[in-house]
């Protein structure tokens, strides 16, 4: 697991919900845990452009916790740098 990307996600959304890190573990669900709704997460992953974290192919039906959404974007980064090293 790529650690600068889970705490860049995790103090990012710590700072959205007003909450400590330590608070937020990649178990919480995101509606039950954290309360958040649909809209919520969806202005959270635009909030996560600014952490130069890609989030374009993201699909938030498959996003239920903390984890799913480091592993989800973690995918993306990882995807993206492949491509990058195919055209070097």
């Amino acid at each position: 697991m790529n650690k600068d990307i889970k705490e860049k996600i995790i103090e990012a959304l710590s700072e959205y919900l007003g909450l400590e890190p330590q608070d937020i573990s990649e178990e919480d669900s995101l509606y039950h845990d954290l309360h958040m709704k649909a809209s919520d997460l969806a202005d959270f992953l635009e909030s996560l452009k600014s952490q130069e974290i890609d989030i374009d192919t993201i699909d938030l039906s498959e996003i239920e916790t903390v984890g799913d959404l480091i592993e989800a974007s973690e995918g993306e980064s990882d995807d993206h740098e492949s491509q990058e090293d195919e055209f070097v």
